[in-house]
Order: structure tokens, then sequence, then C-alpha cells
């Protein structure tokens, strides 16, 4: 793994509190981070705005190099873009990815009125959420047990529509205003497993020529 991507919610990167926590301890992973800043529905964040700067600033980073993460919105975002570019990070996590953007909780805040309206434009198609499903790279879904805006089984629903391992969290609501150490653990363990393999290639192979390097890399299925 080389790089990291990470796509916030709809309420704006600001509210991500433990983003800029995360962007150092990848980075101390040798991981070069990319969070993009993609505004939000105060200034009227929609799907389209948010493709349109990936397609200028993001989407040359994303390869089987990558880890590519979702939050809230952002992973229903994630499910249309890469879909729709056909782009393949070597793994995709999803943190409070709901399966339905607009069914929220009973009890949800006030404020769900105000961004529901943008968030209707990142909902994907049973379609889109089929091909991402048959997408060839490793997923993960991360959520909570009491998540602030969905019912748990609308983030259920999702980690089974892409086919992902899921990974209950305990007490972290919509994730967002604390560190995830279940993120973190899983991040570098998927940095640790790379790096085995990548030292195995070298001990298997004598030939330490480019083009035997590259084939041991791709026959051990980095």
């Amino acid at each position: 793994m080389k790089n990291l991507v990470i796509v916030h919610g709809i309420g704006g990167i600001e509210r991500e509190m433990y983003f800029q926590h995360l962007k150092s301890f990848c980075e101390n992973l040798g991981l070069k981070a990319f969070m993009p800043s993609l505004g939000s529905y105060r200034n009227g964040a929609t799907y389209e705005l948010w493709k349109k700067y990936f397609d200028e600033n993001i989407a040359s980073h994303i390869n089987s190099d990558t880890i590519f993460v979702g939050q809230s919105v952002g992973t229903n975002f994630a499910i249309k873009y890469l879909v729709e570019r056909n782009l393949n990070p070597a793994v995709y996590i999803s943190m409070a990815g709901p399966y339905d953007i607009l069914k929220f909780r009973t009890d949800a805040p006030e404020s769900t009125r105000n961004f529901a309206p943008y968030a209707k434009t990142f909902k994907p198609s049973q379609n889109e959420f089929d091909n991402f499903k048959a997408k060839p790279f490793a997923k993960y879904s991360l959520f909570c047990d009491n998540d602030t805006f969905f019912e748990q089984s609308n983030l259920e629903n999702y980690s089974e529509a892409i086919g992902s391992n899921a990974i209950l969290v305990k007490g972290k609501m919509h994730f967002g205003f604390e560190e995830v150490p279940e993120l973190e653990n899983l991040i570098e363990k998927l940095v640790n497993k790379t790096s085995r393999k990548l030292i195995q290639c070298a001990r298997n192979y004598k030939d330490f020529s480019a083009k035997t390097t590259i084939y041991a890399i791709k026959k051990s299925g980095i």
C-alpha cells in the first residue's frame, strides 16, 4: 500500500475531527494521505460537484496501492464514483455507511432535514450497488451500535449489499469526533500484510530485475 484516500460526509471535513489524527497515523505507516475538503450541504454539496473535484485532483492517485475510505455520505459517493469511473483500489473501507441514505432514525437530529436534499444526489442505484459488490478488491464496513443518524439494520444492509466484512464498533455513534482505533488497527494490518508479501517475494525470487520483481508481485496477489 502506498496511499490512502478518505472522503468525508455531507457535514464537511470540519466535522470529521479524527481525520487529522488519522492522517498523521497513516503517514507514520508510510502512506500518503489524501483528505480533500469537498464542501458540505451548507454550500450546496452534490455528487456532481464532488465527482468533478475527484476527476481533476484525486482519480489519478487511485490504484492497486490505494486504501479508499468513505465516511457517511462519502460511502455512497465511493460506490457511485468507483463504479462510474471503473476504478479499483486495493481495499475499500466504509465508515457508518447507510444502504438508504435518506432513511434516518426517527430520533435523528433536526439537521437531517437540512442535508437530505443534498444527500439524495449521492444515493446509489441498486445496479451500482451490484456492480460495486462485483469489483475485485477487499471490502470492510465499520459501523456503530448507537449511530446518531441511521438504524443499525440500515448500516448492516449496506455492508451486505457490497459484500464487505462487517465490523461492529461500540459506542462511537456516527464516528467523526473521536479517534477510531478499530480503523487504525485495520489499516495497520493491511499495510503490514502487504509488506510481508513483498518480503516473501524477495525471498522466493533470486533474480531481482525489475521485470521479475513485477511478475513476483503480481503472482503474490498484492
